[in-house]
């Protein structure tokens, strides 16, 4: 597997703020434009007032661990798989659909975050930011409904391990660490 493409990954988090950090495209298939981030990688995040550095996927000590994530098409979602040393084998980011420019991915966290845990139970967080982001008009009702029915059929995927959500993911991520490509720094990104 060739990793030659680099690209950023931007968060939009409502009202104000981003986050953002750098991957190396793996692969294109029928679910989606996979990427990969390197243990040590930076994220940067911005709230309006304050920008803070950190690692990404830091574990609970604050240390960087490498994932792989998929970004499929036109979905209301991205997933992102973990090493086995982590608490969970996947998250997902419920959001609009992820658009390309040059080489940034952007989109719009709608703030539900369905996970599976490592002794495969599925729940999803945050459900009170995504009521308190509603009410105050950051999701709208149309994105509401797109979001909703995204956490369902990402619950369902996730407790039934259909792919990508069985055993693809991790296997893209142990083939991905096997590259051992360097982490990603933000200083490209503008």
């Amino acid at each position: 597997m060739d990793v030659v493409d680099v690209v950023f990954i931007k968060k939009v988090k409502r009202p104000v703020g981003i986050g953002v950090w750098g991957a190396y495209v793996l692969a294109t298939d029928e679910f989606g434009t996979w990427l990969y981030t390197p243990a040590g990688s930076r994220y940067r995040g911005e709230d309006g007032q304050h920008t803070g550095v950190c690692e990404v996927a830091q574990d609970s000590d604050g240390i960087g661990r490498p994932i792989v994530q998929l970004i499929p098409p036109r979905a209301w979602w991205i997933a992102t798989w973990y090493p086995p040393d982590a608490d969970r084998d996947v998250t997902v980011d419920i959001c609009t659909p992820a658009v390309l420019v040059e080489r940034t991915w952007t989109y719009t966290d709608m703030e539900l975050d369905p996970w599976r845990g490592r002794d495969g139970t599925v729940t999803t967080d945050d459900w009170r930011e995504f009521q308190a982001a509603r009410a105050a008009g950051w999701i709208n009702e149309s994105e509401a409904a797109e979001s909703i029915a995204a956490t369902k059929t990402i619950e369902r995927l996730l407790r039934l391990r259909i792919e990508p959500f069985d055993r693809k993911g991790i296997a893209k991520l142990t083939c991905a660490i096997q590259l051992a490509q360097p982490r990603r720094p933000l200083h490209h990104w503008a």
